[in-house]
C-alpha cells in the first residue's frame, strides 16, 4: 500500500510518505480516515501542474485505498481547469 519510497525522493514525497504511515494509524486507532488539506492549489497549477497532477494521481490512490481524503482548495485561474481535466 505504499504509494511513495524511501530514497532519493523530494522533500514533498517524504513528507507525504510520513502523513501516509500516519494516516494509516489513526484510521486503525479512530476507525475514520483523516483529511489532508492543499491550500492555494492555483499558485501550485501556475508553477508546476506536472506537481498537482502527480498530487491528485496520489490523492484518488488514496481514496481508493480508503487512506486518506485529500481536499485541493483552489479559486479561479488554472487549478481549476486542470483540475477538471479541461
Amino acid at each position: 500500500m505504499n504509494y511513495l519510497f524511501l530514497g532519493k525522493e523530494a522533500s514533498w514525497e517524504r513528507v507525504l510518505f510520513t502523513f501516509q504511515k500516519y494516516a494509516i494509524d489513526f484510521k486503525k486507532r479512530y476507525g475514520c480516515v483523516p483529511v489532508l488539506i492543499f491550500d492555494n492549489c492555483d499558485s501550485l497549477a501556475k508553477k508546476d501542474q506536472k506537481m498537482l497532477e502527480t498530487l491528485q494521481d496520489i490523492a484518488k490512490t488514496a481514496i481508493d485505498d480508503s487512506t486518506w481524503i485529500t481536499v485541493f482548495v483552489v479559486s479561479v485561474g488554472e487549478a481549476p481547469e486542470q483540475m477538471e481535466g479541461l
